[in-house]
């Protein structure tokens, strides 16, 4: 699986061929952000990502993806969800760890906790739904509704 590097939203309806491409886009102009929104993007982008895909940096990665394209059973829905709470949990670790090397990181972009706030497996279109909230160190918060 390719490592995913940004993501952009270009449509704000489902447009599924063999060209599709998934990005996110926060706001109505692009641009880069800051703070809590900067942290949230942080946080996607390394959930998305598969460990050992990044030659400099083999840990990084949460691995939410790996379920992706996987034939699966009727009785395999909480596997699939436990695999999501799992890389949420070690994204949250690594981003923590590899910020606490790095007194530059302003508070609002620093990650105290994530936590997984929903998780539903849906037999009929194969898709896991997922919800996360970021908390930063100041205490602000976001949250990711995923379905993948």
């Amino acid at each position: 699986n390719p490592d995913i590097q940004s993501i952009v939203v270009l449509s704000n309806t489902l447009t599924l061929n063999n060209k599709s491409l998934l990005r996110f886009r926060i706001g109505d102009t692009p641009g880069q952000v800051s703070g809590i929104l900067r942290l949230l993007q942080l946080f996607v982008k390394l959930m998305f990502s598969n460990p050992g895909s990044d030659i400099f940096s083999k840990d990084t990665g949460g691995g939410a993806l790996r379920n992706v394209g996987v034939t699966f059973g009727s009785e395999q829905g909480q596997a699939i969800k436990g695999d999501f709470t799992i890389a949420v949990d070690r994204t949250a670790r690594h981003i923590i760890a590899t910020q606490s090397r790095n007194g530059s990181i302003p508070r609002d972009e620093r990650l105290l906790r994530a936590t997984v706030l929903g998780a539903t497996f849906s037999r009929s279109t194969g898709s896991l739904f997922g919800q996360v909230e970021v908390l930063a160190q100041t205490g602000k918060v976001a949250r990711a509704n995923l379905e993948i």
